[in-house]
Formats: structure tokens, sequence, C-alpha cells
């Protein structure tokens, strides 16, 4: 069986991938037991403790955007994405390191286009620094392109 996402073109648009705060973080050991990823390309959500599982689809030629999701509370200020240097990491956007613009909390990334001989379903590890009330991490979740 061959799987391909040529069948999706239509579905091809820009992703925006939200964090939310779910738990009081007062009550967390660890920040990342308080922290859910959710994206606008599916109705899958990170397994609360495990962020660094949830991978979000992305399309060539189009926009990736992290931020806080609407409904956080207290809302999560995005500082910079940047990709980690690991065996099996595939460069899917075009910038290495992205800061968010002025006071925003939103960053942006682009995704290579299709002609950069990027297979489909190859997967890049990133690292997204937030900050939650002053309170500053970073978790590792995942890209995936899709033709």
């Amino acid at each position: 069986m061959l799987f391909s996402c040529d069948k999706e073109k239509n579905d091809h648009k820009d992703t925006e991938i939200y964090l939310t705060v779910i738990k009081d973080i007062k009550d967390c050991q660890d920040i990342k037991d308080c922290i859910q990823f959710s994206d606008n390309r599916g109705d899958s959500v990170s397994v609360p403790g495990k962020p660094e599982g949830f991978t979000s689809k992305v399309n060539p030629d189009k926009w990736v955007k992290w931020m806080s999701a609407k409904d956080s509370d207290p809302k999560i200020e995005i500082l910079e994405v940047y990709f980690k240097e690991v065996d099996g990491n595939v460069d899917i956007l075009k910038e290495k390191k992205m800061k968010a613009k002025e006071k925003d909390s939103i960053v942006i990334g682009k995704v290579k286009p299709k002609k950069d001989s990027i297979k489909n379903l190859s997967i890049e590890y990133y690292t997204i620094v937030f900050s939650i009330d002053g309170i500053k991490d970073t978790i590792d979740p995942k890209l995936e392109f899709h033709r």
C-alpha cells in the first residue's frame, strides 16, 4: 500500500501550532505536565506530560505559526523556535532559528518548497522556548513534511 499526501493537496494550508495551559502551573512539578499542544491540522492534542511527542503536519511553501491558544489561561509567551541538530533530522523550514516579533508572542517560519528534495513524511525536531508568568522553559516537539 502506498501512502501519499498528494490526494490532500486541496488541504494544503498554513499550520498554526497552539500551546495551552491545562493545569495551574503552581500544581505541577514539571511545567510540561501543565502544557498541551494542538494545531489547526486535526483534532489531536499532545498527551499531558509528554508534549515532545506531538507532531504537526506542514506543507511546502506554507507558513508555520507558534502561538498561545486563545483559551489558555494564563497566556503563553512564545519567545523563539530553533531546530535541533540530531541524527535523522531533516531541514524542513527555511530558517534554523526564529524569534517572536516584538511583543506579539508569535513565532513564524516558512516551509521549504517541494522542489528542495525533502522526502514526504520527513521529520524535523525542534525546540520551542516559551514563558508563562515569567517562568521560561522549553519543549521539543516535531514537524512532519506532507507534499
